[in-house]
């Protein structure tokens, strides 16, 4: 039984599909005669296994599932477990990262109003002192 790469999920467990030159492992059905998808267990306990489960859900399914890959060094399963921790690390400060650059654009916009209302409020006091100025020279001026 020879492996080709098929894909990889999202933390690198690589997801192979079999090639027997008879059937594909997806063209198994479980008990109630449901054509199965081969799916890969992301749990801690059994990182990157494929698997194939009855498609249905809750008490209608037949409770068929298959492990098609054989269990995991232990080696290799403490390997995937600690990049596991490191993605979940990675994701929260990313999180947190997003959350920084949210908040710093939020005061970025706030500070930008504050400047429009500063420069307002200057042209209307400056509209209104050099308005009032240029109303009392003109009661100076000698009238024609």
């Amino acid at each position: 039984m020879s492996r080709s790469r098929a894909s990889s999920n999202n933390i690198g467990c690589s997801v192979e599909a079999h090639s027997t030159g008879v059937s594909t492992e997806a063209e198994r059905r479980c008990y109630c005669g449901i054509l199965l998808r081969v799916h890969t267990s992301m749990t801690r306990h059994n990182p990157c296994l494929r698997f194939v489960s009855c498609p249905l859900r809750g008490n209608n399914k037949c409770k068929y599932f298959v492990w098609l890959d054989p269990e995991l060094p232990v080696e290799a399963v403490e390997s995937i477990r600690r990049l596991m921790d490191r993605l979940d690390q990675c994701e929260k400060e990313l999180e947190g990262a997003k959350l920084k650059i949210s908040s710093m654009e939020q005061r970025r916009k706030f500070h930008f109003i504050i400047k429009v209302l500063l420069l307002s409020l200057v042209v209307v006091l400056v509209t209104c002192r050099f308005g009032s100025i240029s109303l009392q020279t003109t009661k100076f001026l000698p009238v024609d």
